[in-house]
């Protein structure tokens, strides 16, 4: 199945989730993810998969598929 990707602030609204919740569930503080948030910003690759494993949790628990970082759109790479 050929799924457009989704910015993690999809994915968030998706699961009703705060930001604090994401940052919470990504093992991740509050800033990274904001960082992560900001398309003038630039993450590193290990905390994006962070944040698409917190994702994962929720889409699990709602008998979704998990997500791969490679499957966030919208992110600017570091490394």
């Amino acid at each position: 199945m050929n799924e457009e990707k989704r910015s993690i602030e999809e994915y968030r609204i998706l699961l009703k989730w705060t930001k604090t919740r994401l940052a919470q569930e990504a093992g991740i503080d509050r800033t990274t993810l904001d960082n992560a948030l900001d398309p003038t910003k630039t993450i590193y690759k290990v905390t994006a998969q962070k944040i698409a494993e917190g994702i994962s949790k929720g889409l699990q628990a709602q008998g979704l598929q998990s997500i791969s970082y490679t499957d966030l759109a919208d992110l600017h790479f570091a490394d």
